[in-house]
């Protein structure tokens, strides 16, 4: 009984060593596996930007080009007198350029109005907006411009034709007459009030564009004066009395005529008699 009972034990002992070699394999790569650090995920790839810059140059010469005006000496009268400007953009063969963008610019800035002219319809432009003096060319490679004026002056006009600087326009913008500016104001005594004995006809700004009336709102386009009131009356007086005076002369020289001529009727009776 002893004898087996011992060989039992072993044989049980030995059925236990399998089981043992498996669970330390497993607790030792468990351990491994824990023991090392992790691994950092692959980080994703950077899409690369790239941006080229650079120069074209135009192909507009500025020797072919030709920039023409309808003068260059007007009055400061925006609906009388605008200034006609027609840009042809040419390349160095001397052909006609279609599409390229046109801007004219004064050295006056604002005091002078540029408009597209294919931004104006009969005189007036359809909205005002900071691109007016700025238009492309047509099929036949041209562009107009309309520069006027309130203000009296000399303007430098500088063009440019994608970019190119075509060569600049003077333009010479005279005063109006003296009389279409002027306002004559009497002064009345013991009242605010004035009496205008004169005004010029007031701009039609029905033929003006927005960026015209942006203009006359800002300039004063005109000059008031005002006469003494007793320096009014002096000249109402003189206006009144001269002609009475010269009146009452003609007549008293009639008069010194008529009797001039009656003695000399008289003088020649008497004569005859003796």
């Amino acid at each position: 009984m002893t004898f087996f009972s011992k060989r039992q034990r072993i044989s049980k002992r030995n059925n236990l060593l399998p089981v043992a070699f498996v669970v330390t394999v497993s607790l030792v790569t468990v351990l491994f596996g824990v023991a090392q650090p992790c691994q950092a995920l692959p980080k994703p790839a950077k899409a690369l930007d790239y941006q080229l810059s650079g120069t074209v140059s135009s192909q507009v010469s500025k020797a072919e080009s030709t920039v023409l005006t309808n003068t260059k000496e007007t009055l400061a009268d925006p609906v009388n007198h605008p200034v006609l400007l027609t840009i042809s953009a040419k390349d160095s063969s001397g052909k006609t350029m279609e599409g390229i963008k046109i801007s004219v610019h004064s050295n006056r800035g604002s005091v002078d109005v540029v408009e597209a002219m294919d931004k104006i319809s009969t005189f007036q432009t359809v909205s005002a907006d900071s691109e007016a003096s700025s238009t492309l060319t047509d099929k036949h490679g041209q562009a107009s411009i309309r520069v006027t004026t309130f203000i009296p002056g000399k303007a430098i006009l500088t063009i440019d034709a994608d970019g190119v600087t075509l060569d600049p326009v003077d333009i010479n913008f005279l005063a109006l007459p003296f009389p279409s500016i002027v306002t004559l104001e009497v002064g009345l005594p013991f009242t605010q009030k004035n009496l205008t004995l004169y005004q010029p006809a007031k701009v039609n700004e029905e033929k003006l564009s927005e960026g015209q009336k942006e203009a006359m709102k800002s300039f004063s386009t005109g000059t008031v004066v005002k006469v003494p009131f007793l320096l009014f009356c002096l000249l109402v007086v003189v206006c009144i009395v001269s002609p009475i005076l010269v009146l009452i002369n003609f007549i008293n020289l009639n008069i010194l005529k008529h009797n001039e001529a009656y003695q000399n009727k008289l003088l020649q009776g008497r004569s005859s008699t003796h």
